[in-house]
């Protein structure tokens, strides 16, 4: 399950394209999903659905407001259902009077009370196995000769609106226990744990034991060594690491080895010092650089002042107009009317060595020393 976040002052721009983002996911991946979407802090955006959400959800949420948080939540709810209670979901949506998210979230919270009869599409069908089990009260007493003249049809419309059950793709759903609770209020999420503020959030398993333990970065020692036994083991490289969590979400993938704790903790120490516009200029970097290993994530913490990072720049077409307006152009001139920004920008940027991030635009400024080293190795060409 996918979704899709656009901002909404970028959403008039053809070449703007938001951010998709699987769910369900955790907050630092949320909150790094809305700043590589540039949704400022208290900014309206939209959400689309992309991916493998189920099908009969799509009309219901496409319609209703839900916020990411929210989405999220009910992600999470159907990750962890089983297929015969996806089914009943199915049923218990298709029976509440409005479709909001609130409804939709509590819903998932009310299988229980209701039944899904596999494989009964129809009326006709309803009423064939309510005859032949007697399940309708109004017609226990009637003679037998009577039942062959009654219409399945008829019978499977009244056993229908007596239960208020209704048709799914799967079959028929109807309440067998009265009651609706309502865990979600409309304000407040249930269920919600909060997450340390780190930069990296580690579950860890020992090789041996196979016992979980997590660990937040950047730490003292004393963590550390209460970690380690805890796992029962003598050094990292007796673990592996199985999930890790970071608001650099590239690191989440890119760090895999647990024999690198330590490093990780070296740098978690380092970037923990930087402020939040500071972190999202790193971020930009670590993606500029592809960089996939402690080593290179702290060499590039350390030579950050090298970079110049624009993080006004959402697409090569917002830089493209922005060369020009700079360069004195009248963008509302008729001879711009059809002109390709985002090639213009392209170019420009090509001249000028600066690379587009889900962050900002980014360009490096090496060291004299090391300009001067290329210019002498392009001159001996």
């Amino acid at each position: 399950m996918q979704v899709c976040i656009y901002a909404k002052r970028y959403q008039s721009d053809f070449w703007y394209q938001g951010y998709t983002l699987t769910l369900p996911a955790h907050q630092m991946a949320m909150e790094n999903a809305k700043q590589c979407a540039r949704v400022a802090d208290g900014e309206g955006y939209s959400l689309e659905l992309v991916g493998q959400w189920p099908d009969f959800l799509y009309e219901p949420l496409e319609t209703c407001s839900a916020t990411l948080e929210e989405l999220n939540f009910l992600a999470q709810k159907l990750s962890q259902m089983s297929q015969e209670e996806m089914d009943t979901y199915e049923g218990v949506i298709q029976s509440v009077p409005e479709r909001t998210i609130r409804n939709l979230i509590n819903a998932a919270y009310n299988l229980d009370r209701f039944e899904l009869l596999p494989g009964i599409m129809d009326e006709e069908e309803l009423g064939e196995v309510s005859m032949e089990n007697d399940l309708v009260p109004a017609i226990r007493n009637l003679p037998d000769e009577v039942y062959p003249l009654l219409s399945l049809k008829k019978v499977g419309h009244y056993v229908k609106e007596q239960e208020q059950g209704v048709f799914t793709s799967k079959g028929y759903c109807c309440r067998n226990t009265e009651g609706w609770v309502e865990p979600y209020d409309g304000r407040e999420l249930p269920e919600q744990v909060t997450e340390v503020d780190c930069i990296f959030c580690l579950r860890l398993q020992s090789l041996k034991t196979k016992v979980d333990a997590r660990l937040e970065l950047p730490c003292d020692e004393g963590r550390i060594r209460q970690t380690l036994a805890d796992l029962g083991i003598h050094t990292f490289q007796e673990c592996t690491i199985m999930e890790i969590r970071s608001p650099i979400s590239q690191f989440e993938y890119a760090f895999s080895q647990a024999a690198e704790v330590e490093k990780m903790n070296a740098l978690a120490k380092e970037l923990a010092t930087l402020s939040p516009k500071e972190l999202i200029k790193y971020k930009a970097i670590a993606s500029y650089e592809s960089c996939d290993n402690p080593e290179q994530a702290r060499i590039l913490y350390h030579t950050m002042d090298r970079y110049t990072f624009d993080p006004i720049q959402v697409t090569f077409a917002t830089y493209g107009r922005e060369c020009l307006r700079e360069g004195g152009a009248n963008l509302e001139a008729e001879a711009f009317q059809n002109f390709d920004f985002e090639s213009y920008g392209k170019a420009e940027s090509r001249r000028s060595r600066l690379s587009m991030t889900p962050y900002g635009a980014i360009s490096y400024e090496p060291p004299l020393e090391e300009a001067q080293g290329h210019g002498i190795q392009m001159g001996g060409m």
